[in-house]
């Protein structure tokens, strides 16, 4: 096996690693996408390699969001096909750490893939979840967006979002 395939195959097995963690939490995969399907909104992860990336080192992070359903244009966006980077509220997975930090891994032929799937599990069980559970009702996500602590979007798209969701 060449030293790309061998890191590849590292890769996946951190995401299919990561992936069995999510799923005893609810979410399911298509695709590269891990997602959890609620009443009024879907949660979404996913991992994201670095340009950074070569053949032989793999550099990646990880994207949650929350997608609101009512905020949706059935005529143009497609639940099915959306990314962990595309939700009206987005995160990544250093967003959560104290300090906050733009974490990244990375793989290569020699990593330990259980190791860095448990540090990615653990951050996703200990912390990500349960925000992602705060925000799991679109009441949730006005209050939020109607507080003085609106992240993670811009004041401009906070007030539009809360507009449409009036409106409807």
């Amino acid at each position: 096996m060449t030293h790309e395939a061998a890191t590849e195959e590292k890769y996946k097995a951190v995401s299919n690693l990561v992936y069995a963690s999510l799923h005893e939490n609810g979410f399911a995969k298509r695709g590269r996408v891990f997602w959890k399907d609620l009443a009024d909104v879907r949660h979404l992860a996913e991992f994201q390699k670095s340009q950074k990336s070569t053949k032989d080192r793999i550099f990646f992070t990880m994207n949650v969001s929350t997608v609101v359903k009512a905020l949706l244009d059935p005529e143009i966006d497609d639940l099915d096909k959306m990314h962990g980077h595309e939700g009206h509220l987005y995160w990544r997975l250093g967003d959560f750490l104290s300090p906050q930090e733009d974490k990244w891994w990375a793989v290569d032929q020699n990593s330990d893939p259980y190791q860095i799937a448990q540090e990615i599990s653990s951050i996703l069980s200990s912390i990500v979840l349960r925000k992602l559970e705060q925000y799991s009702t679109v009441r949730a996500i006005v209050d939020l967006w109607s507080s003085e602590g609106y992240p993670p979007i811009s004041d401009k798209r906070r007030k539009q979002f809360l507009a449409e969701l009036a409106n409807r």
